[in-house]
């Protein structure tokens, strides 16, 4: 089996992440589609907003942090094969987003973050 490992690398470069992820997800599902990677998505959702709850309400006490930094990094796998599946680079989605969001002033202009 090929090292998908990301664990020597200094930093996290997300084309070469998105590239090792959907070869694992060859490997290991061959038969995985885009539906159940975004079914994968909203499932992970559901079991962070769960640990998210529980941490608030105080009670079924936990690691709730480990549960939440697992959920969000399974939301980013899943995420990575649903893009690849769908010929999104999973970086230049980041990064238009990125990019729409950090120019609005949400302070200064509350009703819409641009003009007013």
């Amino acid at each position: 089996m090929e090292n998908f490992n990301l664990v020597n690398t200094k930093t996290l470069n997300l084309k070469e992440l998105q590239s090792k992820v959907v070869a694992w997800r060859q490997y290991n599902f061959p038969n995985a589609n885009s539906d159940s990677q975004l079914k994968g998505v909203m499932e992970e959702l559901g079991e962070l907003v769960h640990a998210d709850l529980k941490e608030s309400q105080g009670i079924r006490q936990q690691d709730y942090y480990s549960a939440k930094v697992d959920s969000v990094g399974d939301m980013i796998i899943f995420l990575l094969n649903y893009c690849e599946m769908n010929n999104i680079d999973f970086e230049v989605a980041v990064r238009t987003a990125w990019n729409e969001a950090c120019v609005r002033d949400w302070i200064q202009f509350p009703k819409n973050g641009r003009t007013e």
